[in-house]
């Protein structure tokens, strides 16, 4: 694999038009040897310089960053600041808008003008398809579009967050179920959490034993008996799996329903992306490896410790340093 060598130029973007914000390649927040974070894009390319004690990610040419503990601020690619509140965590712009937690039970939304809405709601979920869900009073809640408008009647949801393929998943206790786009329940709210794994695929825990999951269709119906105790996202129809029952990992193909392993001396970890992490024994020690869903090694490099993922690029660390992986495995570390 090509290593991603030498500086890299500081990238200055002037927006100009909505075509050049959804043009955007993949970009995450990254962190240098000084403790101090910045933002790169897929290509390893620096949006951001890594001057701030924290910041999320760019989006619709915005990012948002941390100033100082509890206070946070949205700027543009050039470090133009547009305004600031004090939050526990400020996220990403999505529609217009990002989702203020000043605690565990205190949302609201603000926009690049300081704009606020549904100041004081228990709950606020980040906007997606257009829409977020609001819960006033930690019972009931309803769905508003961009301009803050209410679109919904009362729902019985104290949590609702987007679930892929224009589905909602919703909380009502500890209760947790599936909504299509028209508000009618797929899966009534039931015991256990449900999570949604991609490609139309979702898992739930077995009602019964909550130690155990299995999938379920985009239409709430259970997938197979195949029953695990967790697992990767779904992609191109192809899951790993850990068992409940049984040791080691195993490949799970959801179209054919066909279970292969296990897989011997790998341990995956439950990642989001195409790639998934994988942790094997060399020369005695543990390592992280990036493998494909052929479980092929596709970043020349061992790590030694894997922190997290973010839009597809792996934060992880080598003799000391970070390093970054993209999806196709070139690696870069910021650490020179």
């Amino acid at each position: 694999m090509k290593k991603i060598d030498g500086l890299l130029k500081i990238v200055l973007m002037v927006v100009f038009g909505s075509c050049v914000l959804w043009a955007q390649p993949n970009n995450r927040r990254f962190k240098n040897a000084a403790g101090k974070y910045g933002v790169i894009d897929d290509n390893f390319q620096i949006i951001l310089p890594a001057k701030y004690f924290g910041t999320e990610e760019l989006s619709e040419g915005i990012i948002n960053i941390q100033t100082a503990r509890d206070e946070w601020a949205l700027i543009d690619q050039n470090g133009k600041e547009f305004c600031k509140v004090k939050a526990f965590l400020l996220d990403k712009v999505i529609d217009g808008w990002a989702r203020v937690a000043v605690n565990s039970n205190c949302f609201h939304f603000i926009n690049i003008a300081g704009k606020t809405i549904y100041e004081n709601a228990c709950y606020c979920s980040e906007f997606s398809d257009g829409k977020a869900y609001v819960s006033l009073d930690d019972k009931i809640g309803f769905f508003i579009n961009k301009n803050g408008e209410k679109i919904s009647r009362d729902l019985p949801y104290r949590r609702a967050y987007h679930g892929g393929n224009g589905s909602w998943i919703v909380c009502s206790g500890v209760n947790s179920g599936i909504i299509n786009s028209n508000y009618e329940e797929i899966v009534p709210p039931r015991k256990g959490d449900i999570y949604y794994a991609g490609e139309g695929y979702f898992v739930t825990m077995d009602p019964e034993d909550t130690t155990e999951c299995f999938f379920l269709d985009s239409n709430g119906k259970k997938l197979s008996s195949v029953r695990f105790k967790s697992t990767s996202q779904v992609y191109d129809g192809i899951a790993f799996l850990k068992m409940a029952d049984r040791k080691g990992e195993y490949i799970y193909d959801l179209r054919k329903d066909k279970l292969t392993g296990p897989l011997e001396n790998f341990e995956r970890m439950n990642k989001m992306s195409k790639n998934v992490v994988s942790i094997s024994k060399i020369d005695g020690k543990w390592k992280y490896i990036l493998v494909n869903r052929k479980n092929e090694q596709i970043c020349p490099l061992c790590f030694d410790e894997f922190n997290d993922e973010q839009n597809n690029i792996m934060w992880f660390e080598k003799d000391g340093k970070s390093y970054y992986v993209n999806s196709k495995g070139m690696y870069w570390s910021p650490d020179k």
